[in-house]
């Protein structure tokens, strides 16, 4: 683990082979694009969260790593806002936005499948009770207050 890169090495000094977390900001997105850009190996796998607020930049820098690859892939996670945002146009169906509706749950893009999750057909909203509660690392803590 090197903790100052937030890197993961499976073999100490090579990011080439690594889990890497790369922070994209508005303010060092070219930074973080030359990051990524740098990035070559066989197989690669990307996650981008909260892609709603990633720059274009960051996807577009994912397009340039992918080639090359024997194996690329690449997980966009986000809450939907919008069908212009990076995330909303990294989702667009193939066939277009009219070609699904809201209970679609999965559809063929020009980069691949987008599989959407709906809460309101959770086990914890269907069943009316709550089956699956949050984990620990998930509840809100009482950050700043004294014991």
């Amino acid at each position: 683990m090197v903790d100052s890169k937030m890197s993961l090495q499976a073999i100490k000094g090579d990011d080439r082979h690594s889990i890497s977390a790369i922070a994209v900001a508005e303010g060092n997105t070219s930074k973080a694009v030359a990051n990524i850009q740098g990035i070559h190996a066989e197989r690669v796998m990307v996650i981008i969260d909260e892609a709603t607020d990633t720059p274009e930049a960051a996807f577009e820098a994912c397009t340039n790593l992918s080639k090359g690859c024997r194996e690329f892939k690449m997980l966009v996670i986000g809450n939907p806002a919008s069908k212009y945002d990076p995330h909303g146009r990294f989702c667009t169906p193939a066939k277009g936005w009219r070609s699904v509706t809201i209970e679609d749950q999965h559809w063929l893009t020009e980069r691949g499948m987008c599989r959407r999750f709906d809460g309101m057909k959770s086990p914890n909203i269907s069943e009316g009770r709550t089956k699956y509660p949050l984990s620990d690392h998930a509840r809100p803590s009482s950050v700043g207050h004294a014991p």
